[in-house]
């Protein structure tokens, strides 16, 4: 998802900055823009975070490398 990012001009690095990437474009359709992110575990081979936004929506997502890039997994999930 990294690089799908990169390619429209969105300055994105890891998966945090794409969260917040991801929160912008919501408040730009006129919904909260705060998201919080907590990094629950991160490997090289494996990333968990938490994300919550403003609006009450919360869930847990595995992001694992692919190539040159990180792509969420189906064991994303939303919780809340």
């Amino acid at each position: 998802m990294l690089a799908e990012f990169q390619a429209i001009g969105m300055q994105v690095a890891d998966c945090a900055a794409m969260t917040t990437a991801t929160a912008e474009l919501y408040a730009a359709l006129g919904q909260a823009a705060e998201v919080e992110v907590e990094t629950l575990s991160h490997t090289a081979q494996r990333a968990e975070l938490f994300v919550t936004y403003a609006g009450g929506d919360c869930g847990r997502v595995e992001m694992r490398p692919r190539a040159d890039t990180w792509i969420m997994t189906e064991n994303s999930e939303e919780e809340c």
